[in-house]
């Protein structure tokens, strides 16, 4: 009897231990931010800058990666304005729908249409200071 009480507050105390410490590692909001834009960046750079074609002798291609590089700012306001976040105090589920269209320089947005670009949603958990993204899916 006495085993199962010190084996009982040794279990009640580790997950005691383990709330404070998720709640006090739980991730700000700006720090998803800093990661949703990278990762969407690479790949950016990875899948869709590759594809861009060759017109009259412009390498779109470079244009897309230098583009991508000189608007991060840009990248991270279009994240902070399309995402939700849900505070657990343990972790927080963040909700990110983007649509292709919204990256588009506003020279070239203004000639193309949103329905004919594709839109994604990510949801991703911020947990003990890092980030794990559990669902890509494009709408």
């Amino acid at each position: 009897m006495r085993y199962r009480k010190i084996a009982f507050f040794v279990t009640v105390l580790a997950f005691t231990g383990l709330g404070v410490a998720m709640a006090l590692t739980n991730p700000p909001r700006s720090a998803y931010n800093r990661y949703a834009t990278k990762r969407l960046t690479r790949y950016l750079k990875q899948n869709v800058c590759p594809q861009a074609p060759n017109i009259l002798g412009n390498d779109l291609q470079g244009q897309c990666i230098d583009l991508l590089k000189e608007n991060q700012a840009d990248i991270q306001k279009i994240i902070t304005k399309n995402t939700k976040q849900s505070n657990f105090l343990f972790l927080s589920l963040y909700k990110t729908e983007l649509s292709v269209h919204e990256l588009l320089p506003s020279e070239i947005r203004q000639f193309v249409s949103p329905q004919l670009l594709p839109a994604y949603t990510f949801e991703t958990v911020g947990v003990f200071q890092s980030f794990h993204t559990y669902k890509a899916q494009r709408l």
